[in-house]
C-alpha cells in the first residue's frame, strides 16, 4: 500500500461506459485513480479464490501469465486515499493502468484459457479497451469529476502532445487495403485498388475509426489538419497522430473495425454488430459536407 493517504479533491461523477458504471477521482496531487472497487463491479468479478495480494479484477490464477511486472508492481501496491464523501478510505489504481488491466483479459481469453463466464468478463475488457488509450482514460476521468475545469493550460497541452505531432509527418499508408476491401464487399460494389475510392468511404473512416479517439485529441486533430478554401482536408488527418501514441491507438481500432466486417455478411449486419461491439460513438469527427450524403 502507498505510505501516505491522499484526499479526493475531484469527484463528480463516475465514468459511464454503456453498462459499466467506474467511480474515479483526481487526487490531491492531480493523480486520475480508478476505483478498485468500482472495477470489480464494472467488469463483473465475482469474489472467490485466486492468486494471493491481488485485487479481485486481477486474481484469477489463469491471468497471472498474463500480467506483466510493472502491472503486478501496480495493483499489489494501490493507492490508498480518503474520498470526498468521508468515511472509509479507498482504494484505487492509476486511470492509465486500466488498459494494461484490458490487455490482461483480453490476452487470456485469446489464449483460451478462460471459462464461459469470465469471457464475458473479457468481452467488457475488450468495450472498454475499444480506443479510450492510457492517455485517453487521463482525458475520461478529468470530464467524469470536473477537474477538466480546472487544470491548467499547460496539463491539457502535454496530454494531447502525446497524441498530435507538432509537425505533419511524411505521408504514410495507415489504413490498409483490407479495410477499403471490407467496406466494398459489404456494400456489394466492385473494388479496384487503383481507383480513386467513393466520396462516401471517408464518412466511414471517420465516423467507424476516428469515432474511437478522445474527444480533445480528435479536436486537436481537426485544429491541425488544414483545409482548403472550400473547406474540405488538404492533409490526411491521421498525419496528424505521434507515432508512439496516437498511430498504436488508431491501428488498435483499426484492427478491431476489421474483424467486426469480416465477421460481417451485409453492411447492416456489419452495422448492428458494431453498435453491439462499441455503442453509440461519442467524439465523431465533423464531417466534410460533401461527405453526408449517404448513411
Amino acid at each position: 500500500m502507498s505510505e501516505k493517504i491522499l484526499k479526493s479533491q475531484y469527484e463528480n461523477k463516475p465514468i459511464v461506459i454503456m453498462d459499466m458504471i467506474i467511480d474515479c477521482a483526481v487526487l490531491e496531487d492531480e493523480t486520475r485513480v480508478i476505483s478498485q472497487r468500482g472495477l470489480n463491479i464494472a467488469m463483473d468479478v465475482l469474489p472467490g479464490s485466486g492468486v494471493r495480494n491481488l485485487p479481485r479484477f486481477l486474481s484469477l490464477k489463469a491471468l497471472e501469465p498474463f500480467i506483466s511486472a510493472d502491472l503486478m508492481a501496480c495493483v499489489t501496491n494501490p493507492i490508498e486515499y480518503q474520498p470526498l464523501r468521508g468515511g472509509r478510505t479507498a482504494y484505487g489504481i492509476p486511470a492509465e493502468k486500466l488498459q494494461d488491466i484490458c490487455q490482461v483479459w483480453i490476452d487470456a481469453a485469446n489464449a483460451n484459457v478462460l471459462n464461459e463466464s469470465q469471457q464475458k468478463t473479457a468481452q467488457k475488457a475488450r468495450i472498454l479497451q475499444r480506443g479510450v488509450g492510457k492517455i485517453g482514460w487521463i482525458a475520461l476521468v478529468d470530464e467524469a469529476t470536473g477537474f477538466q475545469k480546472v487544470r491548467d493550460k499547460a496539463a491539457l497541452q502535454q496530454l494531447l502532445s502525446l497524441y498530435v505531432s507538432k509537425e505533419f509527418l511524411p505521408w504514410m499508408k495507415t489504413f490498409i487495403e483490407a479495410f477499403y476491401e471490407e467496406i466494398y464487399r459489404l456494400k456489394h460494389w466492385n473494388y479496384n485498388p487503383k481507383k480513386n475510392k467513393y466520396q462516401v468511404v471517408g464518412k466511414y473512416t471517420l465516423k467507424y475509426v476516428y469515432g474511437c479517439l478522445p474527444s480533445a485529441v480528435v479536436e486537436a486533430v481537426k485544429r491541425k489538419t488544414p483545409r482548403g478554401k472550400g473547406g474540405n482536408y488538404t492533409k490526411k488527418l491521421f498525419q496528424s497522430l505521434t507515432e508512439e501514441v496516437g498511430k498504436p491507438h488508431l491501428d488498435r481500432a483499426l484492427g478491431g473495425i476489421i474483424a467486426l466486417m469480416k465477421a460481417s455478411s451485409t453492411w447492416d449486419i456489419f452495422k448492428r454488430n458494431y453498435q453491439r461491439a462499441y455503442g453509440e460513438q461519442q467524439n465523431q469527427l465533423e464531417l466534410p459536407l460533401e461527405l453526408l450524403n449517404e448513411e
